[in-house]
């Protein structure tokens, strides 16, 4: 295949496949991309990506993942390459991946692989702020009024001279006296380290409001349930997601032999995977009509099949059809960029992130378990 750099625009066009190469897929295993970038390309790499527009130094792509576009700045060669992929007999390009037996899976489709990503390449550093420190001596009563103003509940104490926090406050806390007198110090449950893996924060978050960040011998930073919003966890979410959808998709192709499912769903929900494949097909795309199906459609097939329901553990067997349709909701918020604690509290998205998780795990074993019959 024809390859040419990314920030080559001679021959970069509209209808472009863009991929990563074999430079850019190590650097991407190698933790070597920023947080927000590694993930994108993260996608990029799975499925693909097709070129809408170019536009000076940039270009306009579509995600094949989330069908979302993004722009990627041509001037940044982080080893993307642009692939003129081999046509198929009828024009179409094959970039399908899912549901196809007896081959190895690709790399960058398993669960374990997306948290390596995360675990390796993105800590927690990127979603942390500076702690906000007032001085040991400072007024009580004026610092809780500085605190208000800033919309801050924790603060960090330091001692003249320093930059490092010696202990906190809470600025509930905060009446008459000096901030010294309502000093709270640091314990080992209050700390993590700057390379704690984003994944872990989460689980950290789950039954606390903060946790401060140690950068080696010293408290300079903190995280709250607030930074959760931030993008680095926002891609980590919607990723999962999209391995989960991945794999219900699997099962159903698993379960539901020579297009059965089809006999499932509503006419409404079937005539509207039939008029989106078709304008697909328009554009040259080589898919089937699952691959047309939305997450709540996945949703119905998988809840009316007992093989697929097998898959499961009891414990989330149970309780599948209420988790499913919370994560769907989870989705939509990520999709559209809502905030997330409005529809949930944060302990049930953590939760959520966690029952996604085991939900691919399972449904991995059992195609992958296929694969090497």
């Amino acid at each position: 295949m024809n390859k040419i750099m990314l920030n080559d625009s001679s021959n970069f066009k509209k209808g472009d496949v863009v991929t990563l190469n074999e430079a850019g897929i190590e650097f991407l295993r190698n933790g070597g991309f920023p947080a927000i970038v590694g993930a994108l390309y993260s996608s990029i790499y799975s499925n693909g990506a097709e070129v809408l527009a170019i536009k000076g130094e940039y270009a306009r792509v579509k995600l094949f993942t989330t069908k979302f576009p993004v722009t990627i700045a041509k001037t940044n060669d982080f080893g993307v390459y642009i692939e003129h992929l081999k046509k198929n007999e009828d024009n179409t390009v094959n970039t399908r991946w899912q549901g196809q037996e007896n081959v190895k899976r690709r790399r960058g489709t398993t669960v374990s692989e997306l948290l390596s990503l995360f675990e390796n390449g993105i800590t927690v550093k990127a979603i942390c702020e500076e702690l906000f420190c007032v001085g040991s001596n400072a007024i009580a009563s004026d610092k809780a009024l500085e605190l208000r103003r800033k919309s801050y509940d924790i603060a960090g104490i330091s001692e003249s001279g320093e930059r490092s926090a010696s202990g906190y406050i809470k600025r509930s806390d905060l009446k008459e006296g000096v901030c010294k007198d309502y000093l709270i110090h640091f314990t080992e449950a209050d700390l993590i380290s700057d390379s704690t893996p984003l994944t872990l924060v989460l689980k950290v978050l789950h039954n606390r409001q903060h946790i401060f960040i140690l950068e080696g011998n010293e408290v300079n930073y903190i995280v709250t349930r607030a930074d959760l919003q931030k993008p680095a966890v926002r891609i980590l979410m919607f990723g999962l997601i999209t391995l989960l959808e991945m794999n219900l998709t699997n099962l159903i192709l698993k379960y539901y032999p020579s297009d059965s499912w089809q006999n499932i769903l509503s006419p409404c929900r079937l005539k509207k995977a039939k008029d989106l494949m078709k304008l697909r097909q328009e554009r040259k795309e080589d898919l089937s009509l699952i691959d047309c199906l939305e997450l709540c459609d996945k949703r119905v097939l998988v809840l009316k099949s007992q093989k697929c329901l097998d898959v499961f553990v009891p414990e989330l067997k149970n309780e599948i059809e209420q988790k499913l349709e919370a994560i769907e909701k989870l989705r939509d918020l990520l999709a559209h960029a809502q905030k997330l604690n409005l529809s949930f509290s944060w302990e049930e998205i953590i939760d959520l992130v966690s029952y996604t998780k085991e939900m691919i795990s399972m449904c991995e074993d059992v195609v992958d378990t296929d694969r090497k019959v």
